[in-house]
């Protein structure tokens, strides 16, 4: 390999790949480097799916440990135990000339092996998702405004002060950085995701609306994602029953696990005519 090949080692604490969209924007960030001179290495849990094209390296498995989808899970922290001596072990064997961590645990974990191979002066870069303390929150995982809340906050703001620069997901994680943590805006870049081009050919497949069992004539809403109530579900259920009332054209989509709670709703308002759940679709 030659010398002007740029190595980027990749820290994903999070079962990749299990079409999701964290794992979506990890995908795509990575094969958007197809065909530049870049070797990319992805470090991550035992769990998940390969990718064709990207060079996985995994952690050993842990029993018991099969949550795909987001959200807190007490395996997480044995897992990125692990993810940590997979990447200090891999820095030591490849060399990277970079640390890409995703989330805050990849960014700490990024964190403690540039420190320990301090000599290799590895610039670290943080993919912003979102907030650690606002997600789990949101979650249920922590009570707003709680002592472990608190704590978390702090623990956030310590990651925040280690990285070199930060690829921000949306406008609003990068006003997080700026406003809450303090983040300078020349260590921030908004890197927004984006749909691959291929994903709007249109197929012509007339057939397709009768097998999924959409009504002829009424128009589609297509909501595609986690079904979780931490990511904002409660919108689109609003939204459902409120155009229920009123219109009578419209059908819902909703593509995304995990789907029981989802279900449920429709079940409950009678809305079983007027939403498909497929539940988990592959990338």
């Amino acid at each position: 390999m030659g010398a002007s090949v740029l190595k980027i080692l990749h820290i994903a604490p999070t079962p990749f790949f299990a079409d999701r969209g964290c794992h979506i924007r990890i995908r795509n960030e990575i094969e958007s480097l197809t065909g530049c001179p870049v070797k990319v290495i992805l470090c991550t849990y035992h769990l998940g799916g390969n990718v064709d094209g990207i060079d996985i390296r995994r952690t050993f498995p842990i029993p018991g440990y099969h949550k795909l989808d987001a959200g807190y899970s007490p395996f997480k922290f044995p897992a990125d135990i692990f993810l940590f001596f997979l990447v200090l072990k891999t820095c030591l064997q490849e060399k990277p000339d970079l640390l890409h961590g995703h989330l805050h645990e990849g960014a700490l974990i990024g964190w403690a092996v540039k420190t320990i191979l301090f000599w290799r002066s590895m610039p670290l870069i943080m993919d912003m998702q979102g907030s650690l303390s606002g997600e789990l929150t949101s979650y249920g995982t922590v009570q707003s405004g709680g002592l472990l809340r608190r704590i978390i906050v702090r623990v956030e703001t310590m990651i925040c002060r280690m990285v070199d620069f930060f690829f921000c997901s949306s406008a609003e994680s990068q006003n997080t950085l700026l406003t809450r943590f303090h983040v300078s805006p020349e260590k921030t870049a908004l890197l927004q995701d984006v749909v691959p081009d291929a994903f709007f050919k249109v197929r012509k497949n007339p057939g397709l609306r009768r097998k999924l069992g959409i009504p002829a004539g009424k128009k589609v809403v297509l909501y595609t994602g986690s079904l979780l109530p931490g990511k904002g579900v409660q919108f689109i259920t609003q939204a459902m029953v409120g155009l229920n009332k009123v219109r009578n054209d419209v059908f819902f989509v909703l593509v995304g696990y995990p789907k029981a709670e989802m279900a449920a709703f429709v079940r409950k308002n009678g809305l079983e005519n007027n939403v498909l759940l497929p539940g988990r679709v592959s990338y």
